[in-house]
């Protein structure tokens, strides 16, 4: 959908290609966004972090110190090592990463692969186990 801006923009350049003026160039590629918080409900320090498809590892403040996520694009990827290894799709906001084990864990981050099969959501914990039925030794395996 064109905003008036952008429809006012078609009419004053004479464009004939609406949907590319509405959907944006193809050229320019969407960004990953996340925010991510000391605390649990999106509480404490923060920082926005706009990912592209390197891994990101964390250093000093943020390492093994995030406790919640706001998620402001389609999916990313948690890791609880450096140079983004075991890591957890995400496709969701989190106001507390225990429920999903990864409180204080996180090394490192990056947006998703692709490639990547199994989602995260508020019920399930990997691609095999649910949160009723927690065995901790296949989360961390």
């Amino acid at each position: 959908m064109c905003s008036t801006q952008q429809a006012l923009l078609l009419f004053l350049i004479g464009s004939t290609s609406l949907s590319e003026i509405c959907a944006g160039a193809p050229w320019v590629t969407q960004r990953t966004e996340i925010s991510i918080f000391e605390h649990e409900n999106y509480r404490g320090r923060a920082l926005s972090i706009s990912l592209g498809s390197q891994c990101l590892n964390f250093r000093d403040s943020f390492r093994n110190a995030i406790s919640s996520v706001r998620l402001h694009s389609e999916c990313v990827q948690l890791c609880r090592q450096d140079n983004c290894n075991q890591c957890t799709e995400i496709w969701e906001s989190y106001s507390d990463l225990s429920d999903i084990y990864f409180n204080d864990q996180i090394r490192s981050i990056k947006e998703c692969d692709e490639s990547w099969d199994y989602r995260i959501g508020p019920y399930q914990v990997s691609d095999s186990v649910t949160v009723g039925q927690i065995d901790e030794t296949s989360i961390y395996q």
